[in-house]
């Protein structure tokens, strides 16, 4: 039996994976275990899978004309390094932030100034809003909380948490679990207030709580709820925040952090706030190579001719950004190499294709929740030619000369500037915003080659709340088209009773849904926007069958 964690979120829930040294053969859950008690969600208990998929990577290729040859390893190394040599003074290197910690620097050293860490926005915007002196906690402070707010539905995409935060609220009569969402989530079941905010409001409501002659208008009747939380969570012994991320999934995610941290540090008693992430080592990867630009960013240099060559390790560009202004970048490139467990969007337009390990196959450092440290031993060997971001960039890295990058703190987001632009940005008559679920990772590039995962996700459908569907003389399986910022999208809808009147929702691991908003930068961060869009909608005429 090895012992391991899963990084498809930032929990880190540990598990043991027995083996037969070729193939993984059975899952031993962990009671003991500080963080999941033993729990999985679906997608921790579809490692196996993932170890074990056929249609893992063995081989590299490289693209001839309109199609990949399989060559090996060292020769596809080698004719990388070759046609590198026309671009070494103009090529970047991005790194999906589930590689450890160590991979993550070995990376920023061969791309220094042009290097990017590839994982949700929402995920870098919460890490840019935290302050320094902000404490997570521990998972057995968090059993003790007398008061846990948490904003977004944290349970739906960190399932394991739930045992724990549930243990605080049953606790005592008095103890109070309070949501902070747009939508009825999994989390908001379990509540005692379920404070629904419009669209993209959690930064106001969490301003509002500190404040409440800030911002009472814009949040109209949430207003007093939002205060009685406030006290509620002051009068607390023991108290926690917990914010939740992802693409789309809350509103500003800076502007979450920095007033969740204000709130926090302005109440007596132990305060804390959890950030929760999408990626596994997302904290730990930031950490490791302050400062660095964003996707975003690179994007748009690769976009001007600035950057003609780019790596991308572990990281599916265009299933994560689906967007008409990613692909024609990447066509642009002279060189591009993706490296992946599996065949993915990205590499369709990849110069060179070459097999990736997955963590699990892998030994090094990731920091996962409440910022405790696991190192990583390898539960197999990977198949095939397949190697581990840290091998490839070294092999990559021969007669590359990186000049060294200074690591600094970040700059300092403007709160006040960020809070009163989203006050002004909010409303619509109807808003779309975004959803997980507990089976997909992120982009759903990974989790969608696993078939537990893929045979239980719902089809992609825009969901609606029951009123507007009977407004617009809707019933489940009617097609629409989507408009929105110059776009159109046509699907099924799905009625829901999770939304209120006003609110669509779409699924956020669909590529086409994940390429709906325009390609929008934030002028602090440099992060792709990801906000709720002002839409409407019109009937097809095709109907639902049954």
């Amino acid at each position: 039996m090895a012992n391991t964690v899963c990084l498809f979120c930032s929990l880190g829930c540990e598990l043991e994976i027995e083996t037969d040294g070729k193939e993984a053969k059975r899952i031993k859950y962990l009671p003991e275990s500080r963080l999941n008690q033993g729990s999985l969600c679906p997608r921790g208990n579809s490692l196996l899978e993932l170890l074990n998929h056929p249609a893992r990577l063995i081989a590299a290729s490289e693209r001839m004309e309109d199609r990949f040859v399989q060559i090996r390893l060292d020769e596809a190394i080698a004719k990388i390094s070759d046609r590198l040599k026309g671009v070494a003074d103009s090529f970047a290197v991005i790194i999906g932030a589930n590689a450890t910690n160590e991979e993550i620097s070995l990376a920023r050293s061969l791309g220094g100034e042009n290097f990017a860490l590839g994982t949700e926005p929402q995920d870098l915007d919460i890490l840019l809003g935290l302050s320094k002196e902000v404490s997570y906690g521990t998972p057995e402070e968090l059993s003790q909380s007398n008061c846990t707010i948490a904003v977004g539905d944290v349970f739906t995409k960190h399932p394991a948490l739930a045992k724990r935060v549930l243990e605080a609220r049953y606790k005592s009569r008095d103890n109070l679990l309070i949501t902070l969402d747009t939508k009825n989530g999994r989390t908001s079941w379990f509540a005692d207030y379920h404070v629904q905010i419009s669209p993209g409001a959690e930064a106001l409501a969490l301003a509002h709580m500190l404040d409440p002659s800030s911002f009472s208008e814009a949040l109209g009747e949430a207003s007093s709820a939002l205060q009685d939380a406030a006290k509620r969570f002051r009068e607390a012994e023991v108290g926690f925040i917990l914010i939740s991320g992802g693409f789309g999934q809350i509103g500003d995610g800076a502007a979450c952090a920095a007033l969740a941290c204000r709130l926090a540090k302005s109440c007596p008693g132990r305060k804390y706030v959890l950030p929760l992430f999408t990626y596994g080592n997302v904290e730990g990867a930031f950490k490791s190579v302050l400062p660095h630009k964003t996707v975003a960013q690179i994007i748009e240099e690769i976009y001007q001719g600035r950057i003609k060559a780019l790596f991308s390790f572990g990281y599916d560009l265009l299933s994560a950004y689906p967007h008409e202004r990613v692909r024609e970048a990447l066509e642009k490139l002279e060189l591009l190499v993706v490296s992946s467990p599996f065949e993915n969007e990205s590499a369709k337009l990849a110069h060179f294709l070459l097999p990736e390990s997955v963590w699990l196959e892998r030994e090094g450092t990731v920091l996962t929740a409440f910022g405790i440290e696991h190192k990583l031993e390898p539960v197999l060997p990977p198949p095939g030619d397949a190697k581990s971001d840290g091998e490839l960039i070294k092999a990559l890295s021969q007669g590359i000369e990186s000049a060294p990058v200074e690591l600094k703190e970040p700059k300092s987001i403007d709160l006040n500037e960020r809070v009163s632009n989203l006050a002004a940005s909010l409303g619509g008559e109807r808003l779309l915003v975004f959803q997980s679920d507990t089976m997909n990772f992120a982009d759903g590039s990974i989790t969608g080659k696993l078939s537990w995962i893929s045979r239980n996700s719902a089809p992609p459908a825009l969901n609606i709340s029951k009123d507007d569907a009977a407004e617009l003389g809707l019933e489940d399986g009617d097609e629409v088209i989507l408009k929105g910022d110059g776009r159109e999208l046509r699907l099924p809808v799905k009625l829901s009773q999770l939304l209120p009147k006003g609110v669509l929702s779409l699924p956020s691991w669909h590529r086409e849904a994940r390429g709906f908003p325009i390609w929008k930068m934030d002028a602090e961060t440099g992060n792709f926007i990801v906000s709720p869009v002002s839409v409407s909608l019109e009937r097809t005429g095709i109907g639902h069958e049954g």
